[in-house]
């Protein structure tokens, strides 16, 4: 029990926020900022860092054919669809080079992520009552990824900045059983600066 009270104590908590930017391969083969927010429980060269990233939307321009009422002609107007991810990470981070004494330090990571995609389609052109235009989609889903990253960081005193690069692949593997994962594969860049709760 001491050595458990022992070993608390000697770990540190910080929070931090950041911005980030996330290319997207695949079918969607695009990329998009957001910002993220972090916890970790840092304990000499180790820490697990939790964080959540909210990416802006990612936004196409369409067309869709809405059908007359009386003479079934069509016409095209216009559509907008958006798409947003929201992802949810644990990941264990450990010192490669440096110390929690050094000034700066360079640290690699390995963890998970649960992604949670939002797609909706909305017309935006005009067309009157005489039109009949089909539904539009509005999509949740979501999956899992693994996870690895390069970081460093430089301190400020109590608040430190950070910049990492990483990827993210699509999990589609669960006990030996090939799932559909809609997220996928992407490149992740996050630069922020994080501050240190108690200590010295």
């Amino acid at each position: 029990m001491g050595l458990v009270l022992v070993c608390a104590a000697s770990a540190q908590l910080s929070v931090g926020v950041n911005a980030n930017y996330s290319k997207y391969a695949g079918y969607l083969s695009k990329g998009t900022p957001g910002l993220g927010l972090r916890v970790a429980f840092e304990k000499e060269k180790n820490s697990v860092v939790l964080s959540f990233t909210n990416g802006f939307a990612i936004k196409e321009t369409g067309s869709v054919s809405v059908i007359h009422n009386s003479t079934g002609s069509s016409k095209d107007v216009a559509t907008e669809s958006t798409l947003g991810f929201k992802t949810i990470s644990l990941m264990g981070l450990h010192t490669l080079i440096g110390d929690e004494e050094s000034t700066g330090n360079l640290y690699g990571g390995f963890g998970a992520a649960f992604v949670l995609a939002n797609y909706k389609e909305k017309i935006t052109g005009s067309y009157d009552n005489n039109y009949t235009a089909p539904d539009m989609t509005s999509e949740n889903s979501n999956g899992l990824t693994i996870n690895a990253l390069l970081g460093g960081q430089y301190k400020l005193g109590k608040p430190a900045i950070f910049a990492e690069a990483g990827f993210a692949f699509p999990a589609n593997t669960v006990n030996n059983m090939y799932v559909e994962n809609v997220i996928p594969a992407h490149l992740i860049f996050n630069l922020g600066v994080k501050f240190t709760l108690g200590g010295e």
